[in-house]
């Protein structure tokens, strides 16, 4: 089935974000991982109303930067175009973890160790997806950009790539959250030797909260950020509750796809669920990577390396005020 035209916040046919980038050398990885994640528009939404949601103790120059977070979690897709061949083979894999085969691969701890224990098994990362270690990698950026905040309050570079990290780790938090990106199953129903149909599913998935939300930032007004203290454990458990989705993603696609009507009443309540917990997911890694700041002790060569006068003061970064 053709693609459904895209609508615009108010619900009027809008032009298409993009196409769906595809790169010939990554078809082999596009058997086994779904090929896109939320249509970008959902991305921005989700980061621009996780930004509306945080506290007041995290930096002011986060919680003013909805629209540049927004389109910053846009990028990981953009990634993937025909024009970066070695990015898009480096990255394809971050956007899915397939639950099927976490028996046989275990759970991805560390990015070295894992692709050595598939390389042992006659396996790649185009196998089973590397989300969960996208998530916890791009945590970690953000935890080392916001330490340098705590220490250079004033930077505005640091701010930049704080808030590229951030946006970034909203992409990818966001797939985690979307049922088709947990599962073999992520565009059609996989025949047994896992190989995808292909049949458009992914699409209709994506689909969903953008024809089913009418206000996104009201939808997510009482959103309060997730609590997070271990982020592969969160990771971890929120992609089994996707992963639990799976059906449920299937049957709301269903009622979608064979109608051109308004979505229904169920499909809009899954749509707000998945959306909330998307937005306190990533509310709730900046708020992680925030508190985790506070504790980094960044390098005496760092501020040689700025071309400062002084090395950082150990623990400069846990007084620095938020709203600076």
């Amino acid at each position: 089935m053709r693609r459904p035209p895209e609508r615009s916040v108010a619900g009027r046919p809008g032009r298409p974000w993009a196409v769906r980038f595809g790169v010939l050398a990554l078809l082999a990885f596009a058997a086994s991982g779904p090929a896109a994640a939320w249509h970008g528009r959902t991305h921005r939404w989700i980061a621009e109303a996780a930004a509306g949601r945080l506290p007041d103790s995290m930096p002011l120059f986060l919680r003013q930067a909805a629209s540049d977070l927004g389109r910053a979690a846009i990028d990981p897709d953009v990634w993937r175009h025909d024009a970066a061949p070695a990015l898009a083979a480096a990255t394809l894999s971050d956007h899915y973890f397939s639950l099927e085969r976490l028996a046989a691969a275990g759970w991805p701890e560390r990015r070295d160790r894992f692709l050595r224990r598939l390389g042992e098994q006659g396996r790649d990362a185009g196998w089973i997806g590397t989300l969960p270690l996208a998530v916890a990698e791009t945590s970690d950026r953000l935890a080392l950009a916001l330490a340098q905040h705590r220490c250079w309050p004033n930077d505005r570079g640091i701010q930049a790539r704080a808030i590229e990290h951030a946006g970034v780790l909203a992409h990818f938090a966001a797939d985690l959250v979307q049922p088709l990106h947990s599962t073999i199953h992520h565009d059609g129903r996989a025949s047994p030797d896992g190989a995808s149909p292909q049949d458009g599913s992914h699409v209709w998935s994506d689909r969903v909260i953008e024809l089913s939300l009418r206000d996104p930032v009201g939808v997510a007004r009482r959103v309060e950020p997730l609590a997070i203290d271990d982020v592969p454990a969160a990771s971890r458990r929120l992609l089994q509750a996707s992963h639990d989705r799976v059906d449920r993603a299937y049957a709301m696609i269903a009622r979608v796809r064979q109608s051109e009507a308004p979505p229904p009443r169920a499909v809009r309540r899954y749509a707000r669920e998945r959306f909330r917990t998307g937005v306190g997911f990533v509310a709730g890694l900046w708020v992680e990577a925030w508190q985790r700041s506070a504790g980094i002790e960044l390098p005496e060569w760092l501020a040689a390396a700025r071309g400062e006068g002084a090395a950082p003061q150990a623990g400069c970064g846990a007084t620095s005020e938020a709203g600076e």
